[in-house]
């Protein structure tokens, strides 16, 4: 589910923007789907699928760490790597703190701001390493 939901995350632009399928066949149902995925909806009932609400183009603006990931991309001149960004969690109460530590970087770290949740804690913690681009360190190669 984990692999699909990155997928999903990772493709939802390319996803929003394809035209609605024209095909006259008629589409089997897979097992344990309940859903037929013809129509402009299917981006919606993938997301859902995935756990994701909302608007994918509003997604997509402020999903930090996808473009965190494509800066350091573009810095490193090497597709990022299992292990070049580590998110660590701090939890206080119902409140969890994110780190990214850029390993690609020399390891620089930077905390995001306390929010309700692993995921927005890391979106903040990416956010904070773009705003902090300029003191990344050389590529590690």
């Amino acid at each position: 589910q984990n692999a699909a939901r990155q997928a999903l995350e990772a493709f939802a632009a390319e996803i929003s923007a394809m035209p609605p399928s024209t095909s006259k066949k008629k589409k089997k149902e897979q097992p344990g789907l309940q859903m037929h995925l013809e129509s402009s909806d299917s981006v919606a009932q993938l997301q859902k699928l995935a756990g994701r609400n909302g608007n994918s183009a509003v997604d997509e603006a402020n999903n930090f760490k996808n473009h965190l990931i494509k800066a350091l991309q573009a810095h490193c001149k090497r597709p990022m790597a299992k292990g070049d960004i580590v998110y660590e969690h701090n939890r206080i109460d119902e409140m969890c703190q994110a780190t990214a530590k850029l390993e690609c970087v020399g390891g620089m770290a930077f905390a995001g701001e306390p929010c309700v949740g692993d995921k927005a804690a890391e979106q903040s913690a990416a956010q904070q390493a773009l705003a902090g681009q300029e003191a990344w360190g050389e590529p590690l190669p």
